[in-house]
């Protein structure tokens, strides 16, 4: 079982490397299936970075381990608030072993910032900010645990539905889908521009692999692989 299970994994692998034809939206057969394909996605979106630095955590699992407070600021709208309580209560539903995430009204107990603000003030609010990136998240960790992030989201260039993605989009990633892929085109870090409006069931299953209490912070693409594989294939 284990070892039909990488030969799928590998074939999986092979596909998603090759030049994108067009985009497709993720299915899967059976539940095994699902996973493997995730898993695919997940060396990209869960152990890369968009925009790597100096120490890169590169190749590494990185994620929370600690309760996760965020404060919001800037100039949400009513709707921007209503997409974070559904975000947050799906996440909580579909990702039981997250630590804990509230809201909170005061910024310093707040270790997760998110800013709602004109595009032209975003480079303000969060550090190594990209220039006309409508949202971006920054974030510091030590030894794979994530420890603070700063969410921007541009509040006067975008309309309510680009919001609601990117919400999702910024806020997804900074629990630890770090990057964007190219490859199902409904995920909610799917890389070209969309405004898909929910996370995919892939998104989901690279969550909780990202928090899986088999694996650890700090460990590597090998480990990771050999980890699931074995746990799927009893």
């Amino acid at each position: 079982m284990k070892r039909r299970l990488a030969f799928l994994l590998m074939a999986v692998l092979l596909a998603a490397a090759k030049p994108a034809q067009a985009a497709e939206t993720f299915s899967a057969r059976t539940a095994q299936e699902a996973r493997i394909k995730a898993l695919a996605v997940f060396d990209i979106a869960a152990l890369s970075m968009e925009y790597p630095g100096e120490n890169a955590q590169q190749g590494h699992l990185i994620r929370w381990e600690n309760s996760i407070r965020i404060h919001v600021d800037g100039r949400p709208t009513d709707q921007d608030r209503k997409t974070l309580d559904t975000l947050l209560l799906n996440l909580a539903l579909r990702v039981p072993t997250l630590p804990n995430i509230t809201l909170t009204s005061d910024p310093a107990a707040a270790n997760m910032h998110v800013y709602f603000v004109p595009l032209s003030q975003m480079k303000n609010y969060v550090p190594g900010y990209v220039e006309n990136s409508w949202g971006m998240f920054h974030y510091t960790y030590q030894n794979w645990r994530i420890t603070e992030t700063w969410i921007g989201i541009a509040s006067d260039v975008t309309s309510q539905k680009d919001r609601n993605h990117l919400i999702q989009e910024e806020i997804i990633g900074a629990l630890g889908l770090l990057n964007d892929h190219s490859i199902y085109s409904d995920s909610i870090v799917y890389q070209l521009w969309t405004v898909v409006q929910q996370p995919s069931e892939v998104d989901w299953l690279m969550l909780n692999m990202v928090y899986s209490p088999l694996v650890s912070p700090g460990m590597e693409k090998e480990e990771l692989h050999r980890i699931f594989l074995d746990a799927w294939a009893r």
